[in-house]
């Protein structure tokens, strides 16, 4: 039997939940000093997991976020849910499993510039010379004892967005949940968000991951996926140069999106090179893609990058269509141009100006967690995000 609540340790927020985070919980054990895991003298703990950085990159951009998982009944699983909570994380749907154990990564750092957002490259540790090295702890873990029997009803209800990774298709019982989160989003008229996040590493038949992802696809409205992700896929061949993933993308989402009936936004992150976005829309035979440039920062370390950019994505989509606030005054917050706003979410609804502005917040919060080591630490606060939008526009 499984604990809803983890006593003393959760926080209480009222009234309706911008975004619900499903998916797994564990503690990122990062190396102190640069090098091999094998040579460092200790480990910080942070909380780890998309579901955590999502949800907290949520929190630190000012709006409502809960998690929805498991931890084990252990003292990794007690720091886990104080520690969201101290970020301003509700905490409630953070459930206690007796026999499972929390999750541990151990987290290497280095100097070099890499991006674990490219897991196709990144998740084997020997596949990318220089890269963080992660040691993954998860066997008997509490995310894989994650089931549907654990996701409340009552939990999706409250949320407008409930997203979730792929990391959760890897195993039965966690690809069971997320599949019945998501059907409950998606009766209760929820927007659906979704990160690839492929690590080849933590799946016993990596072969059979692509069914698994198309099975799960059409419950999705906003999909965020890596050029590696992307090839995975579909299948394609490796390749970096622009027009041949866009040929790729256009393609594939020509086939994802036959006889859909609403819209689908889409975030192809490229890394150091910046993103590609587009918003198809139903009626339509292909969805046009733009390309945006990369922030120009000063780049310590990527981990965690592309949870902060999708954070942002879904912060900014909630400004534009479920504002929290009247319009701010500051020129490049999503909260500044929002016409006729309504309660509830609707893609339909964003023009190519509103995309652009969306895309532009999450490239600007993916960038900014690059500055700071650590996924978590390096989450940016809204002011911050609004800085350096206008410092990039600024000639």
């Amino acid at each position: 039997m499984v604990n809803n609540r983890l006593g003393g340790y959760a926080l209480a927020i009222d009234g309706d939940l911008d975004v619900l985070a499903l998916g797994e919980l564990l503690v990122h054990l990062i190396a102190t000093r640069v090098g091999t895991l094998a040579d460092t003298p200790g480990f910080t703990r942070e909380p780890g997991g998309a579901a955590a950085n999502v949800a907290t990159g949520v929190a630190r951009l000012g709006r409502r976020a809960a998690v929805l998982g498991l931890v084990g009944d252990d003292p990794f699983g007690r720091y886990l849910v104080r520690a969201l909570s101290g970020y301003g994380v509700e905490t409630r749907y953070i459930g206690v499993h007796p026999r499972g154990h929390t999750p541990v990564a151990f987290v290497s750092r280095s100097e070099l510039d890499h991006t674990p957002d490219e897991p196709g490259a990144a998740a084997d540790a020997d596949a990318a010379p220089g890269a963080a090295q992660f040691v993954f702890y998860r066997e008997g873990g509490a995310d894989q004892l994650w089931s549907p029997a654990t996701v409340p009803e009552a939990a999706v209800q409250r949320a407008r967005i409930v997203v979730g990774s792929g990391v959760a298709l890897a195993r039965a019982l966690p690809r069971a949940a997320l599949h019945a989160g998501f059907a409950l989003a998606a009766d209760a008229g929820a927007l659906v968000a979704f990160d690839v996040n492929w690590w080849p590493g933590l799946w016993q038949n990596p072969e059979r991951a692509r069914d698994f992802y198309h099975a799960l696809l059409p419950q999705v409205d906003i999909l965020k996926l890596s050029s590696a992700e992307l090839i995975m896929l579909t299948g394609g061949a490796a390749s970096s140069e622009v027009s041949r993933l866009d040929a790729l993308l256009h393609a594939w989402v020509g086939r994802l999106v036959a006889g859909r009936q609403r819209p689908l936004l889409v975030a192809l992150t490229r890394g150091p090179a910046g993103c590609t976005y587009g918003l198809w829309r139903p009626g339509r035979r292909s969805m046009e893609v733009t390309h945006l440039a990369a922030c120009d920062v000063a780049v310590k370390d990527r981990t965690g990058a592309g949870d902060a950019f999708f954070a942002g994505l879904l912060v900014a989509v909630l400004d534009r269509l479920a504002p929290a606030t009247n319009s701010s005054p500051v020129t490049g917050d999503p909260q500044s141009a929002i016409r006729n706003p309504q309660s509830a979410l609707d893609l339909s609804r964003l023009s190519l100006a509103d995309v652009a502005v969306c895309f532009t917040w999450a490239n600007a919060s993916g960038a900014l967690a690059t500055t700071r080591q650590g996924a978590i630490a390096g989450l940016p606060a809204r002011s911050n995000v609004l800085r350096l939008i206008k410092g990039q526009r600024t000639p």
